[in-house]
């Protein structure tokens, strides 16, 4: 599945491999910009409640940080809507 979704002033999408068990959810960045600057790989876990969590991967990188939490609310939109 592709996800779009507005990062930085503009939008950028992501391709989603949803597992079909409890693996966790992987998200691969195909922004040719945030490819340069930022790890491409995210993963990311349904837990307890149904709700979209994820390991900060970096704390001190702010962007990342953000990124991460942009790409949980709009994975979470879709968990929501099974």
């Amino acid at each position: 599945m592709v996800l779009y979704f507005e990062f930085e002033d503009r939008r950028v999408m992501a391709d989603v491999q949803w597992a079909d068990d409890e693996a966790p959810i992987a998200v691969h960045l195909t922004d040719p910009q945030l490819k340069r600057e930022l790890p491409t790989d995210l993963l990311f876990e349904i837990g307890t409640g149904r709700k979209v969590v994820f390991t900060i991967e970096s704390p001190d990188n702010e962007r990342l940080v953000e990124l991460q939490s942009i790409i949980s609310r709009r994975l979470q939109e879709f968990v929501n809507k099974e």
